[in-house]
């Protein structure tokens, strides 16, 4: 099915109504800060900024299918979304937090995993942040109201575990890099390379038996804001 422009008339009796697809699109989908409406914004911006093309209709599409090329492959994306504001919610401000749950489909969609097989299958997830607090001059529209951590999968997993949701504050505790649009391009780049680099380096780990494994942060990558993007430090010790 290729793209709708909005401009195709509802028919009734094989003749043309006054009224357009478009009409129905601002009937229906005029407030953006609804959950699942705000969810695929969220989607479709970050689509837009690792280049994605987005004039042409995405037929079909599953959790971890945004994604970019990356060195002869795919990054494959996840993105979750939040707000201050919300829809149902007319008063006062909402808490952040995002849902980390791994998943229980495979690359295709289909529920088949079992929930110790459910897992994260993004290499990247990416949290945007609607940040306006002022109800009546919301705009989604308005990019440098929005802001973006970017945080590898593996470090999600070994972080979070099997862990459900987490809290903005719980996010912003862990090497993550906080971009604005304009970053978050190189932001995505920069957080696929950590995860191949932290992947391999766990897949070469020993495992020495009666030591027990822990992990910390190091510098892993670029600077970001101030502070070390992502890393990873191992040890051991007597269990």
């Amino acid at each position: 099915m290729k793209a709708l422009t909005g401009n195709e008339h509802f028919y009734f009796d094989d003749m043309p109504t006054p009224h357009l697809l478009l009409d129905f699109w601002a009937w229906s989908s005029s407030d953006l800060l609804k959950g699942t409406l705000r969810g695929s914004l969220a989607e479709f911006i970050v689509a837009t900024a690792i280049g994605e093309d987005v004039s042409q209709m995405h037929e079909d599409r599953f959790p971890y299918d945004l994604k970019m090329p990356r060195d002869g492959g795919d990054c494959k994306i996840e993105v979750k979304s939040s707000s201050y504001i919300n829809a149902g919610a007319r008063e006062g401000l909402s808490a952040i937090s995002f849902d980390i749950a791994p998943s229980r489909r495979d690359e295709l969609g289909k529920k088949i995993l079992s929930e110790e097989e459910a897992r994260r299958a993004s290499d990247v997830y990416v949290f945007c942040l609607f940040t306006c607090k002022d109800r009546a001059a919301a705009n989604p529209l308005i990019l440098d109201d929005w802001s973006f951590i970017v945080i590898p999968t593996p470090t999600l997993d070994w972080s979070c575990g099997r862990q459900k949701t987490i809290s903005l504050r719980a996010l912003l505790k862990l090497r993550v890099a906080n971009v604005d649009y304009g970053n978050l391009g190189p932001a995505i780049e920069a957080a696929f390379d950590a995860s191949k680099g932290i992947r391999d380096y766990i897949q070469n780990l020993p495992h020495p038996p009666r030591f027990l494994v822990y992990f910390d942060y190091c510098v892993f990558g670029p600077l970001w804001r101030g502070g070390p993007l992502f890393g990873l430090v191992y040890g051991t010790g007597y269990g």
